[in-house]
């Protein structure tokens, strides 16, 4: 926010890692940040993306995707007490990790209005027929944004496109990492490093001299690589956890079997072990009992919630 007079007030919370700590934490944060050009970023995401310099996508490639991107899957598949050994596994530098599998380079996206063979991309597709187990919003019929490799890998029948985006090229998997490792706080960006992308609303700008509200968009909007994103990560968990899976949040399971665990980007992580089995009462609502419930991601630990 633009204060009158001059400056920007901008959201310190969007630093919990840095400002909560202690001064000397923030100001050395802040002094690295401009070491690298970026003065007052207004988050940790804000950073990368002036570090990085995305390329700014027509909006005809985004218009079409804005009613129908869907974010992580967070979905609890079975409820109550289930009995047996489950085990948490969390799928480590996630985000990071789904970046290296190549975005697609925006210089050779294309217009379509029907399913490409040829090349891979991004659709808005009606499905129909119901599948049990695969992620949201796909397990439905009607409108999504889909990937062709989301089509395949779910087998998931297509009545009719309205839209599509192919592609032809693919960026080098480390474009985004070598950005990252070099700032200090790498764990931190590459949680939300891609979330500017994403951001559909509109950003207002407020004249106070005219009392006027001004809307318009984000010039960092990228709607297919933000899709790229979450989908490799949902197209991850559903193969690594198919027919075992009792709870998903983004990129931590709670699974009946047990899975390779790694401490590379893109391997599982053992987070909690459930040998007497596990309470599942919604997304992201879980523990050893009922009684004893286990927070995850800010969800408050109410049981009147889940009864």
């Amino acid at each position: 926010m633009q204060q009158i007079g001059g400056g920007w007030l901008k959201p310190i919370d969007n630093f919990s890692a840095h400002h909560a700590a202690d001064e000397s934490t923030w100001n050395a944060f802040l002094d690295e940040c401009e070491r690298h050009g970026v003065i007052m970023p207004s988050s940790y995401a804000d950073v990368f993306t002036k570090l990085f310099r995305p390329p700014m996508l027509l909006w005809s490639h985004n218009a079409p995707f804005v009613p129908h991107f869907c974010g992580p899957w967070e979905e609890a598949t079975k409820r109550g007490l289930l009995v047996g050994f489950y085990r948490q596994y969390d799928l480590n530098r996630a985000y990071r990790w789904a970046a290296t599998q190549g975005l697609p380079d925006t210089a050779t996206f294309r217009q379509t209005d029907r399913l490409c063979a040829k090349h891979p991309g991004f659709y808005v597709a009606r499905l129909v027929g119901e599948r049990e187990g695969v992620p949201h919003p796909y397990n439905r019929e009607g409108w999504v944004m889909v990937t062709d490799a989301e089509i395949d890998e779910y087998s998931l029948d297509v009545a009719e496109v309205a839209a599509g985006l192919i592609y032809t090229r693919r960026l080098p998997g480390d474009i985004c990492d070598r950005v990252m490792q070099r700032l200090s706080f790498i764990d931190d960006v590459a949680k939300c490093f891609w979330g500017m992308w994403a951001a559909r609303h509109p950003i207002v700008t407020y004249f106070p001299g005219l009392d006027r509200h001004v809307p318009g968009r984000s010039i960092y909007m990228n709607l297919p690589w933000a899709h790229f994103i979450v989908s490799q990560i949902k197209m991850r968990v559903w193969e690594d956890s198919k027919h075992h899976l009792a709870h998903v949040f983004c990129d931590s399971v709670i699974v009946d079997k047990e899975l390779p665990t790694t401490t590379a980007v893109g391997g599982w992580k053992l987070v909690t072990e459930f040998p007497n089995g596990v309470f599942v009462g919604g997304a992201g609502r879980y523990g050893h009992t009922a009684d004893n419930l286990l927070k995850h991601a800010g969800t408050p630990n109410v049981k009147e919630e889940i009864a």
